[in-house]
């Protein structure tokens, strides 16, 4: 009978997912068998493989995938055979059976766009094994003369069970499921719409405690007006046109007293109605949130095989062990750390984990072992990789530093060792001698930081030379943060979830002192080093309000010191709903995404591992001593961009690489600041108010004392008519916005600077 292309669709969607998910369970057991399990535990699991070996092949046959159908029946047979025969499976067997499994995805996509797919090969591999497979060293356990009997009921119970399974699937199929699948764009799109609940709840909160106070404020004027006019009659005179006046008060108090009334209902309904938004809207996101979550072990199970598949190409053995993998985490998180962990994971093997012959000579095992923990810690999820390999070379990380030019031997000299080691996340940095095709080709690590922050979270290192390496990764449960502390530094506003805002302090000028040139303050005895928020923004210095004290907040990241940023103010704590920022503001150093106010006012969230790490490695002069307000730093660039947003990042961008950074909102104001300031470098926007950034490139260029100076075009106008006009008005340098990444414009700007 045929079916319905909708219905056939829906069978089809659903078989690929079970698909991936037999597939998985097959997998796990097939590593399961390769540690020698004993024999009871080896019939369990080859139980479980048949069992999910026989669902692929009715499943596959329903639809009429026969590829799929035919390698799953083969699977069965070797299954079953192995079972009869308590054969332990050989490391050679299990891998014929991964790969198996590996021509089963291969088929699926082949079914799925319509391409020819033969799999004669791999059917016959299977034959032959199931005709004579092959036996591990360790042979069959031996048993004891009084278990035998008890072995041989259990074999017989086991045929039993493998031949009653086809009985035991039909009754599950039937089952009516208590649970629905909803594909994850509907949860987004839904998510989306909570969203914007929420916003319009906090349009309508600010809309309230705005306008109604003023409104019932207004009506209180007028009610002591009304009230002073006619005490004023009543004092003046009695003839009939003060009488006339005392009554037109007398009637204008009494729709005063009116209006008053029902501005109190109205107040009290809207509070109550806001009330009962802001629960049912934060009860729809709670719940929507726990619909994103999905166990962590989708995919840390799937490593444990990859680990194996590396193990064997080094040479090594290697263990994997997965605890916590029940911890459930925003889906949205475990996409961006997937490929971080996997390459920490490489690292781990290829670095980490010595080769069984060196093991050996060091009193360790020969197998090596790596270990992924998951712990719920304070509404976050701690994710340590363990393993207990060779360590990280300090020695050999400050060596690669001097030898690339990082760090000089004076700046070494004042780095702690968590400092030094913290290195490696710089792109380009490698300590492996030799380059693989999996590692030590100087890219990756600084990715997996990126990764890890993107998702709201840190990354820390313990290791120890000839004991091992862990790395932590503090994650959040989910991206959206429900509380954010709204700040202002200068004339801008800015908003840090507030869980990760540690302390707010008014601290007393005269308890600062200035260490190594920097700010610090003693709190919980421990010096905390303090930075201007503003400065390191390149927005504007905290303003002296000849106040005796100084408003800082503490920011903590995992494995760094807690650093103080003075801001200006504490404005309020509020609901916050944060929004990923687009490509390529999704990069922006310092900001992790943004809110809408509830007027609609854009303001941006601030990354605060971001921020620590550029207060970190500034090691400027302190920021507060007036002699140093002229210190120079390598090159002065200036930013010509009539988009805050634009010039925000530019300038952050830049910052970050210890440039000095001037900006101006247009052209005009540009030029204005050339005629009074030096700069080394330019870079700037088109289309501008004024005057644009041909017109400001050319007048640059046709001005002696400034034509040397390298101008880089960075703008949305992406046709070849527009980069001609660049090239005519003497641009060094034309980045497109939509091809714009922090790398190629540090790089385009520093060899411009050495040119």
């Amino acid at each position: 009978m045929d079916l319905d292309p909708k219905v056939l669709q829906e069978l089809m969607s659903t078989f690929q997912e079970e698909l991936v998910e037999l597939l998985q369970n097959i997998t796990d057991g097939l590593l399961a068998l390769e540690k020698q399990p004993s024999s009871q535990e080896q019939e369990k699991i080859l139980h479980a493989i048949f069992r999910s070996a026989h669902n692929i092949k009715g499943s596959a046959r329903s639809l009429n995938i026969e590829t799929i159908s035919k390698m799953a029946h083969k699977l069965e047979d070797l299954f079953s055979k192995l079972h009869e025969k308590n054969i332990k499976p050989t490391s050679d067997t299990i891998d014929v059976a991964l790969s198996v499994l590996d021509e089963m995805r291969i088929a699926m996509d082949a079914f799925l766009n319509q391409k020819e797919y033969d799999n004669s090969a791999i059917l016959a591999k299977l034959e032959n094994l199931i005709e004579k497979p092959p036996e591990a060293k360790q042979g069959t356990v031996e048993r004891k003369e009084e278990d035998r009997t008890e072995a041989k009921k259990t074999e017989a119970k086991g045929k039993i069970e493998f031949a009653e399974a086809e009985i035991e699937t039909i009754k599950t199929n039937i089952n009516i499921s208590e649970s629905v699948k909803v594909p994850v764009e509907k949860i987004e799109s839904i998510s989306a719409f909570v969203d914007e609940l929420q916003a319009s709840k906090l349009e309508a909160e600010d809309l309230y405690y705005a306008n109604l106070p003023k409104i019932r404020s207004l009506l209180n004027e007028v009610d002591m007006t009304w009230k002073q006019l006619l005490l004023f009659c009543n004092k003046t005179s009695t003839d009939d046109f003060v009488k006339q006046i005392s009554r037109f008060a007398e009637t204008g108090l009494k729709f005063t007293n009116a209006a008053n009334k029902y501005t109190n209902r109205i107040h009290q309904s809207l509070r109550a109605n806001n009330n009962k938004l802001g629960f049912v809207a934060n009860s729809l996101r709670s719940n929507i949130q726990v619909l994103r979550l999905i166990p962590a072990s989708i995919i840390l199970q799937p490593l444990m095989r990859a680990v194996r598949e590396l193990a064997k190409l080094f040479n090594k053995e290697v263990e994997l062990e997965i605890f916590g993998g029940e911890i459930e985490i925003d889906r949205a998180i475990l996409v961006l750390i997937k490929d971080p962990i996997i390459h920490l994971l490489r690292n781990a093997v290829d670095h980490g984990i010595e080769t069984p012959e060196e093991r050996i000579k060091l009193g360790k095992s020969p197998a090596g072992k790596i270990t992924i923990r998951l712990v719920n810690e304070g509404g976050r999820v701690l994710l340590s990789i363990t393993d207990d390999g060779s360590g990280i070379d300090l020695d050999r990380v400050i060596a690669v530093a001097k030898q690339k030019k990082i760090l000089t031997d004076e700046e070494i000299a004042h780095r702690t060792n968590d400092e030094l080691i913290d290195l490696i996340f710089i792109s380009g940095f490698s300590t492996k001698k030799m380059i693989t095709d999996i590692s030590g080709r100087g890219v990756g690590l600084d990715v997996v930081r990126t990764n890890v922050q993107r998702a709201k979270g840190d990354i820390s290192i313990d290791t120890k030379v000839n004991k091992g390496t862990t790395i932590i990764l503090s994650l959040p449960l989910t991206l959206v943060t429900d509380n954010g502390l709204l700040i202002r530094t200068g004339n801008q506003i800015f908003v840090i979830p507030t869980m990760l805002v540690k302390r707010i302090l008014q601290v007393d000028k005269t308890n600062i002192n200035i260490i190594e040139g920097e700010d610090v303050i003693v709190l919980d005895n421990r010096p905390i080093a303090l930075y201007d928020l503003g400065a390191l923004l390149q927005l504007t210095k905290h303003a002296s309000n000849g106040f005796p004290y100084l408003t800082v907040i503490i920011l903590e990241s995992k494995g760094k010191p807690a650093v103080g940023f003075i801001i200006d103010e504490v404005i309020s704590e509020r609901e916050i709903v944060i929004k990923s920022l687009l490509p390529p503001l999704d990069t922006i150093p310092n900001i992790s995404g943004a809110t809408l106010t509830g007027r609609g006012e854009v303001l941006l969230v601030l990354n605060h591992s971001d921020l620590i790490n550029l207060a970190t490695h500034m090691r400027k002069k302190s920021n507060l001593n007036p002699s140093n307000d002229h210190a120079k730093i390598a090159s002065r660039i200036l930013v010509v961009d009539d988009s805050l947003t634009t010039r925000t990042l530019l300038t952050n961008i830049l910052m970050t690489q210890q440039f000095e950074v001037v900006s101006a909102i247009n052209g005009k104001e540009a030029w204005d600041i050339l005629q009074k300031e030096h700069f080394d470098l330019i870079v700037t926007d088109v289309l501008m108010p004024i005057m644009d950034g041909f017109e400001l490139t050319k007048k640059i260029k046709n001005e002696d004392h400034l034509n040397t100076i390298p101008v880089v075009i960075v703008t949305s106008l992406a046709n070849d008519s527009d980069r001609k006009k660049g090239v005519e008005a003497g641009a060094d340098a034309y980045i497109v916005k939509s091809q714009f990444e922090n790398k190629m414009l540090i790089d385009v700007i520093e060899q411009l600077l050495l040119t």
